[in-house]
């Protein structure tokens, strides 16, 4: 066996298995499955683009893919390899911009990186280590739900605004909530649908991790 394939594979057993298993899930081999088992973490995960080190399923699907990396390796650079594996997972999921898992990290076993690749400004950042499954879910039924009440507003929106130029909206009632006010409710149901940007809090003793 090649010494780097060895050293990559060492830094799994002894130093990423053991950080996974922290954060509580279930460090196991992929097999053959009839559904992703929830809360694991399967190795050599088999995608179209090569086996990804690591498949983290929630909800039936793979939430995220972890590629890990020798300890004498920095992860940042590596997240691109962990992009290439979420592209050979059609049918996993929605389709962020050929993108098809939500969440990317990548590791040496002692720093840790993470992406949340579904919008288009969000930026890699390091992070204290692995999200717990919990935590992962939490994040990951939160902007979807968001992004879902973005676009029921947008429909409401250009629903009103379609039936408005053919001349379709009824005679208004002395006590019918005006068209006006009712499309400005709509365009701040649409904000709110948008995540704010936050600035991640810096453990104190570390400065540029987010804690997770």
């Amino acid at each position: 066996m090649p010494p780097h394939i060895r050293k990559e594979q060492d830094t799994r057993r002894e130093k990423v298995d053991p950080r996974l298993q922290v954060a509580g899930w279930q460090v196991t081999a992929a097999g053959p499955h009839a559904t992703l088992p929830e809360g694991c973490a399967l190795c050599e995960y088999p995608t179209a683009n090569g086996p990804a080190d690591y498949a983290l399923c929630l909800g039936g699907r793979v939430a995220a893919i972890v590629e890990a990396k020798k300890l004498t390796l920095g992860p940042q650079g590596v997240l691109t390899q962990a992009e290439r594996y979420t592209r050979g997972l059609p049918g996993n999921g929605p389709d962020y911009g050929g993108l098809f898992a939500p969440f990317l990290y990548s590791t040496n076993g002692e720093v840790v990186w993470f992406h949340d690749v579904r919008r288009p400004l969000n930026r890699s950042r390091e992070v204290a280590g692995f999200h717990t499954p919990a935590a992962l879910l939490e994040l990951l039924n939160r902007v979807e739900r968001r992004v879902e009440v973005a676009a029921r507003a947008d429909r409401l929106t250009q629903a009103i605004l379609a039936k408005a130029f053919r001349g379709e909206l009824a005679a208004q009632e002395a006590e019918d909530e005006p068209a006006a006010a009712l499309v400005e409710r709509a365009r701040l149901q649409r904000a709110e649908g948008a995540e704010p940007a936050q600035r991640p809090k810096e453990p104190a003793g570390r400065r540029g991790v987010t804690p997770i």
